[in-house]
């Protein structure tokens, strides 16, 4: 758990660890098999970013379109990354800045009624003392640590991709991306950096 100091922004996003099939020779994932993937048959997209100045629903195709430039975007990054080192994923992000990434904010899926991320220590199991949240944040780091790196495990036959999106001045269709269920679909992991 990240505890900030000093100066802190009004920034915030979501980056999110998403595990798609693994390219082949036999399978090539374009914005066709993506959209299948990610939205089947849907041709609308139903955000849940609380706001009654943000609309709720966007053309899948609008969605789509921007997640897939994304996609090819990390992908040009990734093979520059990669480039003469053994045993790499050529496209995927590399497993060092997926845990950078992953440790970078706060996992939030799957959150029990609390909104505290399932199965993590809870903060009234430590004393209310300085010593207390220094307890509490390394317990809670360590169990993120646990669930990304089995995340990782779990997925390892499969390409992982960190997409990062805002609800910060990027516009209403990032942030209904960030709050909605734009990922519901594959295995992903959300982490909160708000």
């Amino acid at each position: 758990m990240k505890i900030r100091t000093g100066f802190v922004s009004n920034s915030s996003s979501s980056s999110f660890i998403v595990a798609l099939p693994k390219q082949s020779s036999k399978f090539y994932l374009g914005m066709t098999e993506l959209g299948e993937i990610l939205f089947g048959e849907e041709t609308e997209y139903v955000g849940t970013y609380d706001s009654p100045d943000y609309p709720r629903r966007f053309p899948v195709d609008v969605i789509l379109t921007i997640v897939y430039r994304d996609l090819k975007q990390m992908r040009r990054e990734n093979r520059k990354k990669s480039r003469g080192m053994v045993g790499f994923g050529r496209d995927t992000t590399p497993v060092q800045e997926v845990r950078e990434k992953a440790m970078s904010g706060v996992l939030v899926d799957r959150c029990d009624s609390n909104r505290r991320p399932m199965g993590s220590p809870k903060r009234e199991d430590f004393p209310k003392d300085d010593k207390g949240w220094e307890s509490y944040a390394k317990a809670h780091n360590k169990w993120q640590k646990e669930k990304v790196n089995a995340f990782l495990k779990l997925h390892k036959d499969k390409d992982v991709f960190v997409f990062e999106y805002s609800d910060n001045g990027e516009g209403k269709i990032i942030a209904s991306m960030e709050w909605g269920p734009l990922f519901s679909r594959v295995p992903h992991l959300r982490i909160s950096k708000h």
